[in-house]
């Protein structure tokens, strides 16, 4: 059942944050001239809040009352909701609303993307539902955890778009660690991101063949997953089981190689030969 409300002027010393509010951050460089619009143009748009004892909680509206403060507003219009929405209705209200605007940035949407999901045991597909936004979108935002904190700063500050920040998480660590010095320097673009995916493709794709001589015999192997030394070892390991057990059986090498080979296709995973 959705709370009623009312509408009504509050004193600004009722007012409060509240404290689990997704958005953490404000441009307090935008709110001077916040301030000196409301200060000419008086207030347009009400404060969202929900009354707690003598006070009332501010549901949508922080950085309009945050710009009030400032120019020394005493009263401002609000919507008053009739009941106080739980924790999961009041996220989403403040979700809702926020998403919808610019100054709302990436990494606190993405963090309220996962509270919310959290709150809800939903998954991506059903938030996109509730939310009425694409599944792609939701895709995108949640793939924002992926980075570093360091590079989650850059994209909470604007150093990194938000289409950009989502390349950025397609990329290795190595090429990431680039685009984040690049990020520093004002020198990511577009094109940029695209060349050090492209350029991590190839190195993965080059690890991911491995070709060895020893001796008289020379080893080719593939995988789905780039090789390290410890992976050589224990791969050589299987493979020397299965040479054990195939001599037991009396079956050579030819005969070997394509029962390893039926099984890999059977299982339908990467596999290796020499």
């Amino acid at each position: 059942m959705m709370p009623t409300c009312k509408y009504m002027d509050v004193s600004i010393d009722k007012l409060k944050p509240d404290p689990s509010q997704p958005r953490k951050s404000f441009d307090d460089q935008e709110l001077p001239q916040l301030a000196e619009n409301l200060k000419n143009n008086g207030q347009i748009i009400p404060l969202i809040v929900v009354a707690d004892g003598d006070s009332y909680i501010l549901i949508d509206g922080e950085r309009r009352y945050r710009a009030a403060l400032l120019v020394g507003l005493l009263v401002l219009r609000c919507i008053v909701l009739s009941v106080r929405p739980s924790a999961e209705e009041l996220l989403t209200m403040q979700l809702t609303v926020n998403g919808q605007r610019q100054d709302f940035n990436p990494i606190e949407k993405m963090l309220a993307y996962y509270k919310l999901m959290q709150l809800k045991g939903w998954n991506g597909a059903q938030l996109a539902e509730h939310l009425c936004v694409s599944k792609a979108m939701v895709t995108r935002t949640l793939a924002l955890a992926k980075l570093s904190n360091s590079e989650q700063l850059l994209v909470a500050e604007g150093k990194i778009g938000s289409a950009d920040a989502y390349a950025l998480t397609r990329l290795d660590s190595e090429s990431r660690s680039t685009a984040t010095r690049l990020a520093n320097e004002g020198k990511l673009g577009r094109e940029v991101l695209e060349k050090l995916a492209r350029t991590a493709t190839e190195k993965t794709a080059k690890k991911r063949q491995v070709r060895l001589e020893f001796g008289s015999f020379t080893g080719s192997f593939q995988s789905e997953q780039a090789f390290a030394m410890a992976d050589l070892i224990d791969w050589l390991g299987q493979l020397l089981g299965e040479c054990k057990k195939a001599a037991r059986k009396g079956l050579d090498v030819s005969t070997l190689s394509r029962v390893l080979a039926d099984r890999s296709r059977s299982e339908s995973q990467g596999g290796a030969s020499c």
